[in-house]
C-alpha cells in the first residue's frame, strides 16, 4: 500500500469520525440532565437518577426517562471513543513520514534502481512487471464476430467489451483470456484475469453470457467446480457475471463486482 493510499484511508476514517461526532453531539444536546444508576436486587432492578441535586429513584412508569438516560450513556461512550480515535489519527497524520519504507525504491535514481533488488516493489513497478509477462491468449476462429475494447484488444462479445472498458476506465490491471491450469479441465482461458494490487493477487472474472442455454449453463457449473478444486473459490478469487435474453448484463452489478475484486 502506498503512502497516498494510507493517507486516503486515514482521511476517509476522519471524515466518518467527524460526522459521527457531530451527530452524537447533536443527540446529547437534547438528552435529559444527569446520569442513570442501576441497582440489582435479587431478581429485580431499580433505576436512579443521579445529578447535582443528589440521587432520586425512578419508578418503572417513567420508562421513557430510563431509556433516554441509558441511551445518553451509550452516546457519551461512542462520542468519547470517536473523539479519542480522531485525535490519534490527526496526530498520526502529522507524524507520518513523507516516504514509507516500501516507497524508498521509487525515490532512487535510475542508475541506482537498476542495481538494487527491492524488498517490495512499488505498486506501479509491480503492475508493470505483472503486465509484461507474455502469454498466448485463446485464438479466435474464422468468422467469429469482432469486438474491440477501448484498450485495443479483441474480445468475443459486446458484454465482454463493456467489462473490459469498465476495467480499463478504472485503471484496473487485467489480462484477457490468459491461460490458467485447473484440475480436470487442464488449460482454460478465464475471461478476465485481474490483478488486485493491494493484495498482490490474481483474481478471475468469468462472464456467463448464455444462461438460457442449458448445455452452456451446465458447463459453467462444472467449470466453477473445477476452479474450486484448484482452490480458486467463488467470492474469494473467482467472480462471475451473468446474462440471458431476458436479463442483460447489469452494469451496476458489474461495478459492484469490480469493487469486490479490487478491494484492499
Amino acid at each position: 500500500m502506498s503512502l497516498l493510499d494510507i493517507r486516503k484511508t486515514i482521511d476517509e476514517r476522519l471524515y466518518q469520525l467527524n460526522y459521527l461526532i457531530k451527530e452524537e453531539e447533536k443527540v446529547l444536546r437534547n438528552a435529559p440532565d444527569g446520569r442513570i444508576k442501576i441497582a440489582h436486587r435479587k431478581d429485580s432492578k431499580r433505576y436512579y437518577l443521579v445529578n447535582d441535586q443528589g440521587t432520586e429513584y425512578i419508578p418503572d412508569s417513567k420508562d421513557h426517562l430510563i431509556r433516554s438516560l441509558i441511551q445518553k450513556n451509550y452516546n457519551q461512550k461512542v462520542l468519547r471513543r470517536a473523539t479519542q480515535e480522531k485525535e490519534l489519527l490527526e496526530r498520526l497524520l502529522k507524524m507520518y513520514p513523507d516516504i514509507i519504507a516500501e516507497d524508498v525504491f521509487s525515490t532512487l535514481s535510475d542508475d541506482r534502481r537498476q542495481m538494487v533488488r527491492p524488498i517490495i516493489l512499488p505498486d506501479d513497478d509491480f503492475i508493470k512487471k505483472w503486465e509484461s509477462k507474455a502469454f498466448t491468449p485463446k485464438p479466435f476462429e474464422p468468422g467469429d464476430p469482432e469486438y474491440y475494447s477501448n484498450k485495443g484488444e479483441r474480445v468475443r462479445s459486446k458484454s465482454e467489451k463493456i467489462i473490459a472498458d469498465r476495467l480499463f476506465a478504472r485503471n484496473v490491471p487485467y489480462k484477457y483470456e490468459c491461460p490458467l491450469e485447473v484440475p480436470e479441465l487442464g488449460i482454460i482461458h478465464p475471461d478476465f484475469t485481474i490483478l488486485n494490487v493491494h493484495q498482490r493477487e490474481e483474481k478471475y472474472l468469468e462472464h456467463n453470457g448464455r444462461m438460457d442455454d442449458p448445455k452452456y449453463a451446465n458447463s459453467m457449473v462444472r467449470r466453477n467446480n473445477c476452479y474450486a478444486k484448484g482452490k480458486i473459490i467463488l467470492g474469494d478469487r473467482l467472480f462471475m457475471s451473468f446474462e440471458s435474453d431476458k436479463y442483460p448484463l447489469d452494469t451496476r452489478i458489474l461495478d459492484s463486482l469490480i469493487d469486490q475484486i479490487i478491494r484492499p
